[in-house]
């Protein structure tokens, strides 16, 4: 697989992420109840979601279904129960009802319905639906000078533009995440300071400034996370004797595994792509950062 080929998958990746964060999987209880929400964890016993930015741990005997294909903002309602004069039951979301017809949002699907075939037509109360206080999540309260700070270790394989003289850029950088830029335990954003270097037939080095948003995803047991950052990049250009500098702005992006030490420390690895905008042209790398913070 060439170069520019993975630099578009790992992209479109990213963007993909990002996109569908925002939304959401459809959770049907046993009451009849119908969540929008996030599934944070999933095990035999239970699920744990976060709803409207509080952690709910639901036991699976209260649980119908759990539907990762209806999405959507989080938001909480009761489906509409139908009998048929079959006796057969049909159960959804009521959209419409019109004089002859219902009309029923069922797993993404509109089933209109003749009222002449309906012999029960049980309505929701117009209220919003609850989860019950004890699926709570009490965490432990965060003080409010949560700040992480870190270090961070990265090498990459050059694009074209640098690769054509030099295979690789190696550097390291810090980087902090003041407790006022955590929205919620699942963002942050961040600010991140670099020097990298590559030597080859040309000298090239990069000092570069990002601010990012972060974004922590559970997915099958393990903690993951994205980032998207903006930013700045000073690099220079070494050849023979020579010295040319530009100040450019530049975009990365990364997604990888972290966990937590002792609650003090996290450890972040993750793959990585970096841009800077040298028009017309695109200086890219693409590789492997490792990050290490402390919670202060």
């Amino acid at each position: 697989m060439s170069h520019r080929n993975m630099r578009m998958k790992f992209l479109l990746l990213i963007l993909l992420v990002f996109s569908r964060i925002l939304f959401s999987a459809e959770v049907k209880l046993r009451s009849e109840n119908v969540f929008l929400c996030d599934i944070v964890e999933e095990n035999p016993n239970s699920i744990t979601i976060l709803f409207k930015n509080q952690k709910y741990i639901i036991p699976r005997s209260e649980i119908l279904a759990v539907n990762p294909d209806i999405t959507g903002p989080h938001k909480s309602y009761q489906n509409s129960i139908l009998t048929l004069e079959d006796n057969s039951v049909v159960k959804g979301l009521l959209v419409e009802e019109t004089k002859d017809m219902v009309t029923i949002e069922k797993d993404k699907d509109l089933l209109a319905i003749p009222k002449n075939t309906i012999k029960e037509l049980k309505k929701p109360e117009d209220k919003p639906y609850l989860l019950p206080d004890s699926y709570k999540v009490i965490e432990k309260e965060k003080p409010a000078s949560s700040w992480s700070i870190g270090l961070l270790a990265a090498g990459f394989k050059n694009g074209k533009q640098v690769g054509e003289s030099n295979y690789a850029t190696y550097g390291g950088g810090a980087f902090i995440e003041p407790s006022f830029l955590k929205f919620t335990d699942r963002w942050l954003m961040g600010v991140q300071s670099e020097f990298f270097s590559s030597s080859g037939g040309i000298t090239y080095t990069f000092f570069q400034n990002f601010l990012y948003i972060q974004f922590n995803h559970i997915l099958l047991g393990q903690n993951l996370y994205y980032k998207i950052g903006i930013g700045s990049s000073y690099f220079s250009m070494i050849e023979s004797s020579q010295t040319q500098s530009f100040f450019r702005p530049a975009v990365t992006g990364e997604f990888g595994w972290q966990n937590s030490i002792a609650d003090k420390y996290i450890l972040r690895i993750g793959i990585r792509e970096n841009g800077i905008y040298e028009n017309p042209k695109l200086l890219d790398m693409f590789g492997l950062q490792i990050s290490i913070g402390y919670r202060l």
